[in-house]
């Protein structure tokens, strides 16, 4: 078995997965991480295993074992036996996801079986929207599988569910599949309690999705036919992707104000402003760049780096596209600032800044 894929996933995902499904509530058993209290040794096979014979229904343990064969000890034939299981008991896991997703985008015919057992155990039990959330993300997964046209993009992708960097990524997305992630957002949406932390996450894998198959009306309606609307720190990355849909379905100002926004209500970062933040300002830079505004530009440039570490800044990079734009006309100068000071505070094996920084430099 080749365990490569377990590096990326063990080191940030999962701690990723833990800070979102617990900003989601405190209060849900499902919100929080199941496993924490186990002990070491019973999260070993050898006393998870003969206990979920006898107690197949047990949660913890379940989600143990699928952490254990999805990264701890790699074993495809027994993350899947596992989240079988979880899907019999426990289909509004959100672990489903999360544990598989590294598999899914090795394997997509091994997310339709995943996604085939969750709709049959679906028609068989009553709805529910973190059933339906699961379903969509997994469908996501399969269908936007795809090169996005930026070769630094695709590659910090691969990072970052620890693919081989030579991975083959179909040319287009699924758009088959990619309604049937789609409806299931839709129906998620549909079915969460307003006031639940999770409103918003569902609402922002729908909103994403559709920015993502350059639908950007449709994401802009879903987010402002929401009500009320999930205003709250946990979604500042709602309110980045609604306010990135808003400047491409062409509302400037609205978006400019929304982007704004976002670092007032982002606490990613240990309570402060983190990636949203970050993404929030290069985007704004980038608008400005598109005005003509170079100093503007400029300035988003560094205040993108006004935020604190967080799981998603220090492993997935940080954003180049305003740099680089800077780089092309010609304003070298702050771009190898912004290049010393991303790696000095967040990753300094950052290869995108990397080689950013050495494009400067010439």
């Amino acid at each position: 078995m080749n365990k490569s894929w377990a590096g990326a996933a063990l080191g940030a995902f999962a701690v990723v997965a833990v800070a979102i499904c617990a900003q989601a509530s405190r209060n849900s058993e499902r919100s929080l991480a199941p496993w924490h209290d186990l002990s070491e040794d019973e999260s070993q096979p050898s006393k998870f295993e003969p206990f979920l014979v006898k107690h197949p229904r047990d949660l913890a343990r379940r989600v143990a074992a699928l952490i254990w064969y999805a990264r701890r000890n790699p074993d495809i034939a027994k993350l899947e036996e596992h989240t079988m299981h979880l899907i019999t008991h426990h289909p509004d896991c959100m672990w489903i996801k999360f544990e598989n997703t590294t598999a899914i985008y090795r394997d997509p015919s091994y997310g339709k079986r995943i996604a085939s057992a969750l709709e049959a155990r679906m028609r068989d039990s009553q709805p529910d929207a973190a059933s339906f959330y699961n379903l969509a993300s997994i469908y996501r997964q399969i269908a936007m599988f795809s090169r996005s046209g930026d070769e630094s993009d695709d590659q910090g992708f691969l990072q970052y569910f620890g693919l081989p960097s030579n991975a083959v990524m179909p040319e287009k997305p699924d758009l088959k599949l990619a309604e049937k992630a789609v409806e299931y957002y839709r129906l998620a949406v549909s079915h969460v309690a307003t006031d639940s932390g999770y409103a918003g996450i569902y609402l922002g894998g729908l909103v994403k999705l559709l920015s993502s198959l350059e639908r950007y009306s449709e994401a802009v309606e879903a987010f402002e036919s929401s009500q009320p609307l999930p205003v709250g720190p946990s979604n500042a990355g709602l309110f980045l992707d609604y306010g990135l849909a808003l400047y491409r379905s062409g509302n400037q100002i609205s978006a400019i104000r929304t982007l704004q926004e976002v670092r007032g209500i982002d606490n990613e970062g240990d309570g402060k402003p983190g990636h949203a933040t970050m993404r929030a300002e290069t985007a704004l830079g980038l608008i400005a760049m598109r005005g003509g505004n170079i100093p503007e530009a400029e300035r988003y440039l560094m205040s993108s780096l006004d935020v604190e570490r967080c799981p998603h800044n220090v492993t997935q990079g940080v954003p180049t596209r305003l740099g680089r734009k800077l780089l092309e006309a010609g304003n070298n100068g702050i771009v190898i600032e912004f290049c010393h000071a991303a790696l000095a505070k967040f990753n300094s094996d950052d290869s995108g800044i990397k080689q950013l920084l050495v494009e400067a430099q010439i």
